[in-house]
């Protein structure tokens, strides 16, 4: 036995010497002569592929992880409507992170020039590269991330074309989705997706984006029920405890918006747990609250925890939230008096007055609404917000466009269409309005201001 163990450790030390002297072969070889382009031997597609994987791949990963974790503490969250599924902070914020992208960049480039396989024609071997195309897919990922969305489509869509036979274009093909959907461009990240989720070979351990950006694109659409289903996936899959926190919070939020108030009740409780950073965990107690389902019993809990809330200097700014949270709660329990009392010290509590900006405003604009930017409005029914006017222009389903303002009056709140109810929602604090922008009902008091519509041919005009 001693003498079998022996000759296995004679072997295992006689494997490594050797794989040690194979590898200083390859040193010494690039060292003395250089790696050639245009060789296709083994010393050189192991010399290329070695210094691809680590000069560009390896160390411009770094720096990409670098600037995506100080995106996304540079990003900003509006909980006044439904979060972003990815956090990738806006054109000036993301020009903070231009030295870690730049930097890869540069890294990147200089290993696709130098390890690029070629034939003696001059065309690029795929199958003789193992990094290349992984280099290319974090080229396109920097100028992303930089806001560079046509140079990252040149990037992902060269590794769709050329590596047909590499996993790696099926992550082209899914940040060309990606790509398409920061540009508004709906209908071509559909596509895109819709290939996507046919294929049986996507890597499984990038499964979990996968989802998430169907989820995004489902959003952006306004199908929730399909958002919803894609989040719920991505939030066992996502291997990052922070994605999967705001998975669940956004998936909290989209039941919540469909009136499954149990399910978000029970998945803005599992948020709280997970103890997230401190304005989550805020919004996802007033939003369980609003879901409050008196029947199903906690209310002493829930009405603690706002209390808790309340008697916190830090959510002074916040206090109308709370009230009318609490007020909720109190319609829910059937106390009428003291729903009324809290309804007014919300109303009381609001830090910003209620004046639309827009209503002493003069308004006069033309959409195409052919164009990627308002593809929303091409659907049986959708809205559109132009948030440098601060105007919702909505689809019916009644095929009418109809316009208001876009600022809820009670805390300038964004607004969203509830098509099947007909009418604007805001989920910040529950108010309703009518199609006209009249209160159906409060907290706000005040009216959103109505604007004109009139549609020739495919031009949509938008006026006081």
């Amino acid at each position: 036995m001693q003498l079998l163990v022996s000759l296995m450790s004679k072997s295992g030390l006689r494997c490594l010497l050797i794989r040690f002297q194979t590898a200083f072969a390859v040193c010494l070889v690039v060292f003395l002569f250089g790696c050639s382009q245009t060789k296709d031997t083994f010393i050189n597609r192991n010399c290329h592929n070695l210094s691809a994987h680590y000069n560009g791949y390896y160390n411009a990963g770094l720096k990409i992880d670098e600037g995506k974790a100080k995106l996304a503490e540079l990003h900003t969250d509006a909980y006044d409507r439904v979060l972003r599924v990815f956090p990738y902070a806006s054109v000036e914020k993301a020009k903070q992170v231009y030295p870690q992208m730049d930097d890869a960049i540069k890294r990147l480039s200089t290993s696709i020039s130098k390890h690029t396989m070629y034939d003696k024609h001059g065309n690029e071997k795929p199958s003789s590269e193992h990094w290349i195309d992984d280099n290319w897919i974090l080229y396109g990922q920097a100028m992303f991330f930089k806001h560079e969305y046509f140079q990252a489509m040149d990037a992902f869509v060269y590794v769709e074309a050329t590596y047909k036979n590499d996993p790696g274009r099926f992550l082209a093909s899914m940040w060309i989705a990606k790509t398409y959907l920061e540009l508004t461009q709906l209908d071509l990240a559909e596509d895109k997706l819709d290939y996507l989720r046919n294929t049986p070979d996507f890597p499984k351990r990038n499964r979990w984006e996968l989802e998430a950006t169907q989820a995004d694109y489902f959003v952006q659409v306004h199908n929730n029920a399909k958002a919803i289903e894609h989040l719920q996936r991505a939030a066992i899959l996502a291997p990052k405890r922070e994605d999967r926190i705001r998975f669940l919070f956004i998936l909290a939020q989209l039941n919540q918006k469909e009136e499954h108030f149990p399910e978000a009740f029970k998945i803005y409780s599992k948020v709280i747990k997970m103890n997230p950073k401190y304005e989550m965990d805020f919004n996802a107690r007033i939003n369980r609250a609003r879901c409050f389902d008196a029947t199903s019993g906690g209310g002493e809990q829930v009405k603690r925890e706002l209390e808790r809330l309340k008697n916190d200097p830090k959510n002074k700014d916040y206090l109308d939230q709370i009230y009318f949270a609490l007020s909720g709660i109190a319609k829910k329990e059937g106390r009428s008096d003291e729903e009324v009392e809290l309804l007014n010290k919300s109303i009381q509590s609001s830090t910003n007055n209620n004046n639309n900006t827009n209503n002493n405003t003069t308004i006069d604009f033309t959409i195409n609404i052919t164009e990627a930017a308002y593809a929303s409005l091409n659907t049986t029914v959708g809205f559109y917000v132009d948030k440098t006017k601060n105007i919702i222009i909505a689809k019916t389903l009644s095929n009418e466009f109809i316009a208001v303002s876009s600022l809820c009056t009670q805390q300038q709140a964004t607004v969203d269409f509830q098509a099947n109810n007909n009418r604007f929602y805001c989920s910040a604090h529950g108010s309703t309005f009518s199609t006209t922008g009249a209160v159906i009902n409060g907290p706000a008091a005040v009216a959103l201001k109505q604007y004109k519509t009139t549609l020739t041919g495919n031009n949509l005009r938008i006026y006081s």
